[in-house]
C-alpha cells in the first residue's frame, strides 16, 4: 500500500548534501561494541559524497534498482518461524516470549504523567510495573475507556523518546478511547516516567549515566540480549491484557520514533499483535547512513540481531505475516528527524510480496501533509482509523 498526504511542496525544505556533511557515529555517541566501526562513516570517500540531492523527494542513483531481496532470509513459513525463533532466543535464551505479568495498581486519574489527558474522558488508570531484570522496573499506564468495546480491544501506544504525550498522542488516545479501546501508554527506558538508571548485577549495582548506547553496552549478553529491556515490557503488558480478557477481540500497536522501532520489533516477535503501525521508526541498514539522522541508537543496528539473525526486512515481513495480521509502515516524507524521503521504494515490493505469500499484509503509507516528527491528523484519519476499523470487522 502506498498512500500520500497532501504534498506541501518542497519550498523551504532544505536540500541535503548526500552525506549531510557529517560523520555518522550514532545519534548520541559512538558505541564500543564488537562489529561496529567507531571511526568512520559508511559514506566516507563515497564517490557521490559531495553531490547534492533532495533526499526528501529524490532517490540517490546508487539506490535505484537496489536488490533488496538479498537482505531477506525468509522464503516460506518454516524460514519465517526460524528467523522469529532465532531473534527471540537471542533476546530470551529460554527460546520463548516471557510469560511474566506486571504488578498492577490503580493510579489517580489526574497524575502528572498523564496531565495532557485532563480533558479526555476515561474511567480509570492502572500503573503497570514490569520487573525486567537486575532490579530494573519499567512503568506503563493502562487507561480504561468509558464505554469499553466488547470483546475487549487493546491499543498499545508507544511514545518512544517523547517526554510526554506529544507528537499527536493526545489526539490519538482520545480518538481510541472514544471508540472503546483500552489504551496502554508506554515509553522507552530513560525517558518520561521511566527514569530508573540503577541496575543490580551479580557483581554489584551500577548506575548507567549515558544514553541507550550505554545501556546496550553495559547489559548486552547479561541474561540475554539487551534489547529485552525495551521489548519485555510490551510483552508483559500484552500478557496482562490477555489474562484479564481471554476472549479479547484484537491487539494493535502504534509507535512513533523509538516507539516506532519498538512497534516494529514487538510485532515481529509477538504474533498476538495483529495490526501494527510503526511511525518514523526504522529503515534497513543499507539506508541509514545515507539519510542523515537515521542511524539511531545501538538497539537499532546491533549486528548480533540485524546481521546475524534477522535483517530489518525480515522483521518488517514478520510484523505483517500470518492470517489476519497487517503492518503499515507510516513514514513522514518531510520528517525533521529521521527515516524521511522515498527510500522505502527500494524495499516495499519485496517485503509486501513475501508478507502476502505468508498470509498477511504489509505496506507503506507516506505522509506528505506536514514537516515534523509526529503522527499527523492526516495519518489518524486516512491510515490509522481505516486500519483499526478493518481489523475490528475482520475479528467480529
Amino acid at each position: 500500500m502506498h498512500r500520500m498526504g497532501v504534498n506541501p511542496g518542497t519550498a523551504g525544505v532544505p536540500r541535503l548534501p548526500f552525506n549531510g556533511g557529517l560523520t555518522f557515529q550514532g545519534r548520541r555517541g559512538t558505541p564500543a561494541i564488537p562489529g561496529i566501526d567507531a571511526g568512520t562513516s559508511l559514506m566516507d570517500n563515497h564517490p557521490m559524497a559531495h553531490t547534492t540531492f533532495d533526499l526528501y523527494t529524490e532517490l540517490p542513483p546508487q539506490l535505484k534498482g537496489y536488490p533488496a531481496e538479498r537482505e531477506i532470509r525468509i522464503s516460506d513459513p518454516a524460514s519465517a518461524e526460524a528467523v522469529r525463533r532465532a531473534a527471540i532466543t537471542y533476546l530470551w535464551p529460554a527460546g520463548a516470549l516471557p510469560e511474566k505479568l506486571p504488578t498492577a495498581a490503580d493510579a489517580a486519574r489526574d497524575i502528572p504523567e498523564l496531565i495532557e489527558l485532563a480533558d479526555v474522558p476515561f474511567t480509570r488508570v492502572e500503573r503497570l510495573d514490569v520487573h525486567v531484570d537486575f532490579g530494573y522496573h519499567h512503568l506503563s499506564y493502562l487507561v480504561h475507556p468509558v464505554r469499553p468495546a466488547a470483546p475487549a480491544r487493546l491499543l498499545i501506544l508507544h511514545q518512544g523518546h517523547q517526554p510526554g504525550l506529544q507528537g499527536g498522542f493526545v489526539e490519538l488516545t482520545a480518538w481510541a478511547l472514544e471508540r472503546g479501546f483500552t489504551i496502554a501508554l508506554m515509553q522507552m527506558p530513560f525517558f518520561g516516567w521511566n527514569q530508573q538508571r540503577t541496575f543490580t548485577l551479580p557483581e554489584g549495582s551500577i548506575t548507567i549515566t549515558g544514553d541507550h548506547n550505554a545501556l546496550m553496552e553495559r547489559l548486552e549478553g547479561r541474561g540475554g540480549g539487551a534489547q529485552r529491556f525495551f521489548l519485555e515490557p510490551v510483552v508483559a503488558v500484552t500478557n496482562y491484557f490477555v489474562a484479564h480478557h481471554p476472549d479479547y477481540r484484537d491487539i494493535s500497536m502504534i509507535g512513533l520514533s523509538g516507539g516506532g522501532w519498538t512497534t516494529h520489533m514487538s510485532a515481529a516477535l509477538d504474533p498476538r499483535i495483529t495490526v501494527s503501525i510503526p511511525t518514523a521508526g526504522a529503515y534497513p541498514l543499507y539506508l541509514r547512513d545515507i539519510y542523515t539522522g537515521s542511524r539511531g541508537d545501538l538497539e537499532q543496528f546491533i549486528p548480533a540481531m540485524y546481521e546475524e539473525r534477522a535483517s530489518w526486512l525480515d522483521l518488517f515481513i514478520l510484523g505483517g505475516t500470518g492470517e489476519g495480521r497487517r503492518q503499515i509502515q507510516l513514514l513522514n516524507q518531510f520528517d525533521t528527524c529521521c527515516f524521511y524521503g522515498i527510500a522505502y521504494t527500494t524495499y516495499e515490493g519485496p517485503v509486501r510480496r513475501m508478507a502476502a505469500a505468508l498470509g498477511g499484509r504489509w505496506g507503506v503509507a507516506l505522509d506528505a501533509s506536514h514537516r515534523s516528527h509526529a503522527i499527523s491528523p492526516w495519518a489518524l484519519e486516512e491510515v490509522i482509523a481505516p486500519a483499526l476499523a478493518k481489523n475490528r470487522q475482520a475479528n467480529m
